[in-house]
């Protein structure tokens, strides 16, 4: 069969919907709060990978701090492995301290972002005020079907005056999780609390790590569970990391159901 032809599909915000901005971690111990504690800026004025500026003057954070937990690569099925303690909002920058869980999992997470192994944070958030940047420029992203490779999705570069976080990760763009845990062994360097977490999300998710020719697919949930799916580029840069979202059945709130990561530079 001749191949279908390419489908253009422009995305835009709505009300409601989850969206991610992923930036390069920058971390170091807190000042207060113990050797169990590091701080983190999680999201600046600057302009992302993906043509976005994130307001951070323009965060809602009440909700969160009811319940301000830190994810490991927004999978809400899992225990965090932290809790914000401090949140500071600025001008230009958003500061959190991070109290660390006294798991294996967490302790481990610490260990490597201590270690530079761990690149970067992502922030979850519902979109509330908005404009276009430039309407003349447009972003291109990853191919939302990877597998059929007829639809790529498009996006205007956004400034998001008002938003509501949601919650926020440490993700291992660009890395995927194995290449994580080999770099690490190459260092001497022993993961058992991230590898038994990650073996018992490759046990619950169907298939849980699976790969097409050019991508490894890292599923936190299986996308039988979803009425919908579509990819969202977190870095617009070699090599484009995307997340796949999406809708559950009987749900109306968006949720995480996995990560591409490029094979090519994915170390």
């Amino acid at each position: 069969m001749p191949p279908a032809a390419l489908e253009i599909i422009d995305i835009e915000p709505k009300q409601g919907e989850t969206w991610f901005a992923t930036l390069p971690i920058e971390v170091h111990k807190a000042k207060s709060g113990g050797e169990n504690v590091r701080t983190f800026v999680i999201s600046t004025s600057e302009v992302d990978r993906d043509g976005d500026i994130l307001e951070p003057s323009g965060v809602q954070i009440e909700n969160y701090m009811k319940n301000p937990q830190v994810l490991w690569a927004h999978d809400y099925r899992s225990h965090p492995i932290g809790r914000a303690t401090r949140l500071q909002v600025a001008k230009s920058v958003i500061e959190s301290d991070v109290e660390f869980a006294p798991t294996a999992f967490a302790q481990e997470t610490k260990m490597l972002l201590d270690l530079g192994f761990l690149p970067a944070s992502s922030v979850g958030f519902l979109p509330m005020e908005w404009k276009i940047r430039d309407p003349n420029q447009s972003f291109s992203t990853t191919q939302d079907d990877i597998d059929a490779g007829v639809t790529r999705r498009i996006k205007k570069g956004y400034h998001f005056t008002k938003w509501e976080l949601l919650e926020w990760s440490i993700v291992p763009v660009p890395a995927n999780p194995g290449a994580l845990i080999v770099a690490a062994k190459g260092k001497g360097i022993n993961l058992p609390g991230i590898e038994e977490m990650l073996a018992t999300m490759a046990a619950v998710t169907k298939p849980g790590l699976d790969e097409t020719a050019d991508f490894f697919h890292y599923q936190l949930r299986d996308p039988k569970d979803f009425d919908s799916i579509k990819t969202i580029q977190l870095k617009k840069t070699k090599p484009r990391i995307s997340a796949r979202v999406g809708r559950l059945k009987g749900e109306t709130k968006t949720t995480l159901q996995g990560l591409l990561f490029p094979k090519k530079n994915c170390g």
